[in-house]
C-alpha cells in the first residue's frame, strides 16, 4: 500500500508545512534497453573527404547502471545518472565510392560487434521537470561506442590501405540531443510501508559526430538515434513527520511548556537540547522547562533503518509584565499564506480576540479597522462579539485599534481562529498601546528573535478552526521588531502642475522616519504637502528604522500634468494593470468598479450609454452598474476588458474618477489608457496612465490598495503633447514556430508619430500586421514615438527545427522521444472510459482545413 500523508486530528487539521516527507537519499538500478521499433537502433555515418558517406545502422541492446532520486510521496524524479553498464550493438557496414573522376575506387569496412555505454558528461544529473514532466536536457549525457572494431580496404588511383579502427582506443560518441524524459509509474502492487516501487522509462535522444584520425586522413563518424530504457526502483522511505510543535510556545519565565510530537515510521526518536530519547516513539508530548529570557530552538530526531530526519521548532521564555493604556493596535506582520508551501492569503481574518488581567477579561468598548475593506457582517466589531460564529475579515490585511474607554491593564491576551481558510491566520504581529493615539508603544512584538532580530519567529496559530491560541503573556521587556510601514500614499496622485499633494503616511516601531528629498519627519501616522515638479512623475521613498538598525522603505509615484481636455462622443477606458500584479496582492479573477464618473471643470457629465465589449459580466454585475449613481452596486468582468462610454454627442471632458467596489483589491485597476472617438472607429490617445513620463521602460501603478468603496480624487485630462504613446497589443501568432513556416505580428498603438519594428522590418502603420520568416530564435522589439517620448514592445519566436519528417505509427505507443511537445501544450484521452490523466499514450491527428495532417 503506498503511504500518503494521512492529515490527523491530533491539535487540528495539519498543513503541508507541518509534513515532513523524507526519501532515503539516492537509489541505484539497472535499466535495460527495450526491444521495440523505431528506437535503440543507432544510425552510422563515416565520412571521408572526396568519397561517399557511407551509412548504416546498428542494433542496440543491453543494460546501464544508474541512480534516481525519486520523491516516494507524489513520484516525482528530480535526478537522473548513468553509472555504467554494458551495450553491445549489432555490426555494421560502411561503404561508398569515390567522388572525384580523376582518382576513381571505393571503401567497404565491416565491424564486428559493437560495445558501448551511456554516461553522464558532469554527474549528477539533475532532472528539470521542465517543459514537461520528467523532462531533462538530454546534452547531460551520451552514449560512447569504446568497444569493437571496424575493418576494411580503401582504394582508388593513388592509395591502397587497409583501415583498422578500433573503437577501444578511439571512441566514438553521440552526445545526447533536445529534450529527454524519465518518467515514473507508482506499482500499487509491489510497494509497501517501507519501500515504494516504480516502473522507470527513459527516452534519451542522441546526435553528433567524432573526428577519427585514419591513416593521413581525417574521418567523421556520426550516430543518432533514440535510446529508451525501462526498468524498476525501489525508493525507500525515512520516517514521516507529521507534527512537532510546542503547546504553549510562549511561556513565562519558569513555566514548562509540552513539545508535542507525532512521527510515522520511526524505530527511534529525540529532541535536544537536554531533552534526550523519546518513549513513545511515534506519538507523544515530552514537557520541558525552556531557559528564561530566551528563544530557544528544539530539534526532533526520527529514524528507522534507511536513515534519519529532522524537524525543529522555537520556544520563548519571557518575563511577565503588563501594559496599561486605553487603545491597543493590533498590526499583522505575516500570515500563515506567507509561509512556504502554503497558498497564500486574500486577507486577514479571526472570529474573536481577548484580553486579561490576570484572570479577569478586559473587553473593549470598541474595535475599528482603519483602512479596511471588509465585506458585510465581517467588521471589525466581531473581533469583541464573543462569538465564535462572526469573524472580522480585512482585504487590505490591515490593523485593529482596541478602544477600551478609558486605561486599562492588560498582561495576557489571545485569539480564536476563523471558520475557514487557515491561510489567512496571522503568524507575527506587532501590539502597541497609546492614550491618544498620537504616538504608540510597543507592548509586544512576535516578528522577530529576541536574541537575533535578523530571524524571523512565527506564532504556532493553531490549524484548528474556530481555536483559541494559548494565553499569550505580554513581555516585560518585548522584542525588538523591525518596522513596519502599513501606508505611504499621496492624494491626489495625479494633480495639475503648481498643486499640492498630502503624502500620507502610517507606520509602527520606527524610531526615526525620513523622505527623500524632503528630510524627518515625525509622528507614527501624519501628512505633508508637497509641490512636486511640473510636467514629470516624481518618486517620494519613505524610510522608516528601529532602534536596532533595521530600515524598510516603500516608494511613490506623484504625476503632474498640464490641464488639458477631451471633445469627442465616444471615450474608451482599457485597464493596463490590475493590482494583481503588484507585491502583496493576490490574483484576481476579474475586473470590477462601483462607478465611473466624468467632469467638465466642476460640472458632472453624465454618459449616455456604456459598453462591455468583449467583457463577460455575471448577473446582476452588467457594466450598466458602473454609470448607475449607486456606489452599493458594482460592474464586474472576468474577461477584464475595458469601458466604452458614448455621450450622444461631442462632449468636452477635463477630468475623470472612479470608486472601487465592495471587495478584492486586487481587482482594481492602476493602470490605463483613455482614448477618444467621434465615430467608434478612430481612436485619439486621451491619457495614459501605462509607463513612467521620466524612465518609460518602468511601468507605473496609481491608487492602488484604496479602501473599499473609496473615490478617487478626480484625474485630469492632461494636454496631449504631454502624452506617451501606447502599445496596446504586441504579439505574434506562434510562439513556438516550425522552420521555414510565417509568423504573422500585429500590433495596435495610439498617439504614436511613429512606429517601427526592428530586425529589418522598419517604419510601420500605427495598426496592423505582416508575416516575416525567422530562421533562428527572435525577439521582435516594437517602438512607438511621440513628442513625449518612446516606448517599446516585445516578441519572442522559438523556432523549432524537427527531426522527422513525417509521422508513420500505427499506435503513437510505438513513437520514440522524436515526437515532442511545445510550451505547456499536453495529450489527453479522447475517451470515456479512459480516466484522466490516463495512462494511454495515444495522439489523434486531425486533418486541417486543406485535408492535411
Amino acid at each position: 500500500m503506498k503511504r500518503f500523508p494521512v492529515k490527523l486530528l491530533i491539535a487540528g487539521l495539519v498543513y503541508p508545512w507541518m509534513i515532513q516527507h523524507s526519501l532515503a537519499g539516492v537509489v541505484s538500478t539497472t535499466l535495460s534497453l527495450v526491444d521495440e521499433p523505431n528506437v535503440n537502433t543507432l544510425a552510422i555515418s563515416l565520412a571521408i573527404p572526396e568519397f561517399e558517406t557511407g551509412n548504416d545502422t546498428t542494433d542496440l541492446s543491453g543494460t546501464v547502471e544508474a541512480t534516481l532520486q525519486i520523491d516516494p510521496v507524489n513520484g516525482v524524479v528530480s535526478q537522473l545518472t548513468f553509472t555504467g553498464g554494458a551495450i553491445s550493438g549489432t555490426p555494421i557496414t560502411l561503404a561508398g565510392n569515390s567522388t572525384l573522376l580523376i582518382n576513381p575506387g571505393s571503401y567497404s569496412f565491416n565491424s564486428n560487434v559493437l560495445s558501448g555505454r551511456v554516461n553522464t558528461i558532469a554527474p549528477p544529473g539533475s532532472v528539470d521537470n521542465v517543459p514537461g514532466a520528467g523532462d531533462f536536457s538530454a546534452a547531460r549525457h551520451e552514449l560512447a561506442i569504446n568497444g569493437g572494431v571496424l575493418s576494411g580496404l580503401l582504394s582508388s588511383t593513388f592509395v591502397n590501405e587497409n583501415v583498422n579502427q578500433d573503437f577501444a582506443a578511439n571512441p566514438v560518441y553521440a552526445k545526447g540531443s533536445g529534450i529527454g524524459n524519465v518518467a515514473s509509474n507508482y506499482r500499487a502492487d509491489l510497494s509497501n510501508e517501507q519501500n515504494s516501487v516504480y516502473d522507470i522509462v527513459v527516452f534519451l535522444g542522441v546526435g553528433s559526430t567524432t573526428e577519427v584520425q585514419a591513416g593521413a586522413a581525417t574521418v567523421t563518424f556520426g550516430a543518432s538515434g533514440t535510446i529508451k530504457l525501462a526498468g524498476q526502483v525501489s525508493v525507500p522511505y525515512l520516517p514521516l513527520i507529521f507534527n512537532f510543535s510546542p503547546n504553549p510556545q510562549i511561556v513565562v519565565d519558569g513555566d514548562t511548556t509540552g513539545l508535542d510530537y507525532n512521527v510515522q515510521s520511526a524505530d527511534s526518536s529525540s529532541i535536544d537540547q537536554g531533552v534526550g530519547g523519546l518513549n513513545p516513539t511515534n506519538l507523544g508530548t515530552r514537557t520541558i522547562s525552556p531557559p528564561a529570557g530566551s528563544d530557544t530552538t528544539y530539534t526532533f530526531t526520527a529514524g528507522n533503518e534507511n536513515g534519519m530526519v529532522t524537524r525543529s521548532t522555537t520556544v520563548r521564555s519571557v518575563a511577565q509584565g503588563s501594559a496599561t493604556f486605553r487603545y491597543v493596535r493590533f498590526t499583522p506582520v505575516r500570515l500563515k499564506g506567507d509561509l512556504p508551501e502554503i497558498a497564500s492569503a486574500d486577507s486577514i481574518q479571526i472570529a474573536d480576540f481577548q484580553f486579561f488581567e490576570g484572570l479577569t477579561e478586559r473587553v473593549p468598548i470598541e474595535a475599528s479597522n482603519p483602512g479596511g475593506a471588509n465585506p458585510g457582517g465581517e467588521g471589525p466589531e466581531k473581533l469583541i462579539d464573543a462569538d465564535a460564529a462572526t469573524k472580522w475579515l480585512d482585504f487590505n490585511k490591515g490593523c485593529v485599534i482596541f478602544d477600551f474607554g478609558s486605561a486599562v491593564t492588560i498582561d495576557r491576551y489571545r485569539f480564536r481562529t476563523a471558520n475557514d481558510f487557515p491561510e489567512r491566520d496571522p503568524v507575527a504581529w506587532i501590539l502597541e498601546g497609546s492614550d491618544g493615539q498620537a504616538a504608540w508603544s510597543i507592548i509586544e512584538a512576535i516578528t522577530v528573535r529576541q536574541d537575533d532580530y535578523r530571524e524571523d519567529f512565527n506564532h504556532f496559530t493553531p490549524s484548528a478552526r474556530k481555536a483559541y491560541t494559548q494565553p499569550i503573556p505580554i513581555p516585560a521587556i518585548p522584542a525588538i521588531p523591525p518596522p513596519v510601514i502599513t501606508q505611504f500614499s499621496p492624494s491626489p496622485q495625479i494633480l495639475v502642475n503648481g498643486e499640492t499633494t498630502n503624502l500620507g503616511w502610517d507606520t509602527t516601531a520606527a524610531t526615526s522616519l525620513e523622505i527623500a528629498n524632503f528630510g524627518s519627519i515625525s509622528g507614527d501616522s501624519g501628512s505633508i504637502a508637497v509641490s512636486p515638479a511640473a510636467d514629470t512623475d516624481s518618486k517620494y521613498t519613505l524610510t522608516a528604522a528601529n532602534g536596532a538598525g533595521r530600515e524598510v522603505n516603500v516608494t511613490l509615484l506623484v504625476r503632474t500634468v498640464a490641464q488639458g481636455s477631451a471633445n469627442f462622443r465616444f471615450l474608451r477606458f482599457t485597464p493596463a494593470r490590475l493590482a494583481e500584479e503588484l507585491p502583496g496582492f493576490d490574483d484576481a479573477n476579474s475586473i470590477q468598479l462601483a462607478e465611473f464618473e466624468f467632469f467638465n471643470g466642476v460640472i458632472q457629465i453624465a454618459p449616455v450609454t456604456v459598453s462591455n465589449p468583449g467583457g463577460n459580466s455575471p448577473a446582476g454585475e452588467g457594466v450598466s452598474k458602473v454609470i448607475d449613481g449607486d456606489p452599493g452596486t458594482k460592474w464586474l468582468d472576468f474577461n477584464k476588458e475595458g469601458l466604452v462610454f458614448d455621450f450622444g454627442n461631442q462632449t468636452n471632458i477635463t477630468a475623470y474618477r472612479w470608486t472601487t467596489a465592495n471587495d478584492e483589491p486586487s481587482r482594481d485597476p492602476v493602470s490605463w489608457s483613455l482614448e477618444g472617438s467621434n465615430d467608434g472607429a478612430n481612436w485619439s490617445l486621451v491619457d495614459n496612465v501605462t509607463r513612467n513620463r521620466a524612465n518609460p521602460g518602468e511601468d507605473i501603478a496609481v491608487y492602488a490598495g484604496l479602501p473599499r468603496g473609496a473615490t478617487t480624487p478626480p484625474i485630469p485630462v492632461p494636454d496631449a503633447s504631454s502624452l506617451l504613446p501606447v502599445i496596446s497589443q504586441f504579439i505574434g501568432d506562434a510562439p513556438f514556430l516550425v522552420s521555414d513556416e510565417p509568423l504573422v505580428l500585429t500590433w495596435a498603438t495610439s498617439g504614436a508619430a511613429n512606429v517601427s519594428i526592428d530586425q529589418g522590418i522598419g517604419t510601420v502603420t500605427a495598426t496592423g500586421s505582416i508575416s516575416v520568416m525567422p530562421t533562428f530564435d527572435t525577439t521582435y522589439t516594437m517602438t512607438a514615438t511621440s513628442p513625449a517620448g518612446s516606448v517599446t514592445g516585445q516578441f519572442t519566436t522559438t523556432v523549432v527545427t524537427p527531426t522527422i519528417g513525417r509521422i508513420c505509427y500505427e499506435d503513437f505507443d510505438l513513437a520514440g522521444y522524436e515526437l515532442g511537445l511545445l510550451g505547456d501544450a499536453r495529450i489527453v484521452n479522447d475517451f470515456a472510459d479512459i480516466p484522466l490523466p490516463g495512462n494511454v499514450n495515444r495522439l489523434r491527428l486531425t486533418p486541417d482545413s486543406d485535408g492535411k495532417c
